[in-house]
């Protein structure tokens, strides 16, 4: 599926990122492929609760509607992300 409108499929992903300390940071990043528009945050865990958090951020963050969004299938985009998105 191609996005053709802002906010049509606005694609989220997380990566870990381990610091020089040796911490690890959890960053998620959402992207309008059609408008190029970033939403970003950093977070200590992936649960699905922080990826409802990282959604809620999105829609407020983002100067258009998401209608949709796409995800890799990781556990942090199931359950309460799920649900949120349900809802939404």
């Amino acid at each position: 599926m191609k996005a053709q409108n802002p906010g049509e499929l606005v694609q989220i992903d997380h990566a870990t990122i381990k610091l020089q300390s040796g911490m690890e940071v959890k960053h998620f990043k959402a992207v309008c492929p059609v408008t190029k528009f970033v939403a970003e945050e950093a977070y200590c865990t992936a649960t699905s609760f922080v990826g409802e958090e990282f959604l809620k951020h999105v829609i407020d963050s983002f100067p258009f509607e998401v209608k949709s969004v796409q995800v890799d299938g990781g556990s942090e985009f199931m359950g309460a992300f799920e649900s949120a998105c349900e809802a939404l």
